[in-house]
């Protein structure tokens, strides 16, 4: 998934946000998880395609691995499909699509035990750690990329709501329960 060009300052920080996710996600299982299924390019097996229903409350693209998986079928990531989206250009849309993100979540586990959607979800720590040493690393030289990427790395772990539950470091495993408040109601 490819962000179309930049057209401000937020863009660009929220585009290293996303290039340090697809980073670490691609990361997790070789890419076969939940967040290498995007709504903006995925394809079906007919068999799988004629058993989808989906519920109108929650993200079709999660649903859809997660009906997969729960079917036993198989989940297939290709890191070479690409696909042009746009980027949110503000931080209200932002937030809004992050708010999304968490409503989405907690309506999965109406329709899939909470265990199996919480651990289809759970980044393990260490990558996440290690990831925002890749990118601070790949980018020491340049000094304006180090500030978007750092402040890519504040929004993705502390102003994205869904990272944004009092536990987050402070878990005994060595998974960070992104998406999982269990004060959010």
């Amino acid at each position: 998934i490819v962000a179309q060009s930049h057209r401000n300052f937020l863009e660009r920080v929220i585009a290293s946000s996303h290039e340090f996710k697809q980073h670490m996600y691609a990361r997790i299982q070789k890419g076969y998880n939940l967040y290498g299924c995007h709504g903006q390019i995925r394809a079906f097996s007919k068999n799988l395609y004629k058993k989808l229903a989906w519920p109108d409350d929650c993200p079709e693209d999660v649903y859809s691995y997660l009906f997969c998986k729960s079917l036993g079928l198989k989940f297939v990531y290709n890191k070479n499909a690409s696909i042009l989206f746009r980027l949110p250009s503000n931080l209200k849309d932002h937030v809004r699509q992050s708010n999304r993100f968490i409503h989405g979540k907690k309506t999965l586990e109406k329709y899939f035990d909470q265990k199996f959607v919480r651990k289809e979800y759970a980044i393990p720590l260490s990558l996440m750690v290690k990831t925002i040493a890749f990118f601070i690393i790949k980018n020491q030289f340049s000094y304006r990329k180090k500030i978007r990427v750092l402040l890519a790395c504040v929004i993705t772990i502390y102003i994205t709501p869904f990272f944004l539950c009092r536990e987050y470091l402070l878990t005994a495993s060595r998974t960070s329960p992104i998406g999982h408040c269990p004060d959010y109601h």
